[in-house]
């Protein structure tokens, strides 16, 4: 992913062990840096259901998109119940990264 990112011209790109030290990164004093965040669904500790529940109930990150990466398609269409903006699918390519941060930027 983050080879992606770099390909892709991404700067800023942060990477996290599970769900509580990603929260602890978003939670951190000072200007919010954070535009996105991408997780996996099953982490160790917190995953990235109860991550992205924890989220949506904060009003200082509410608002943040949240994607899921996971390699499970099948159950793509219910990411949104739990609160994720979106799904990439592994494996991901810097094309379908691209689009979805091409989704993001098109939203009002």
């Amino acid at each position: 992913m983050e080879g992606h990112c770099r390909k892709l011209g991404i700067d800023g790109f942060v990477s996290v062990l599970d769900g509580a030290e990603a929260l602890e990164k978003l939670r951190a004093p000072g200007p919010r840096p954070f535009g996105l965040l991408v997780t996996d669904f099953q982490m160790p500790g917190m995953g990235g259901a109860e991550l992205v529940q924890t989220i949506r109930a904060n009003p200082a990150l509410c608002k943040l998109p949240v994607f899921v990466f996971t390699a499970d398609d099948e159950h793509k269409h219910t990411y949104a119940k739990h609160g994720f903006t979106g799904a990439l699918i592994k494996p991901a390519s810097s094309e379908t990264i691209k689009a979805m941060l091409d989704s993001i930027t098109a939203r009002p």
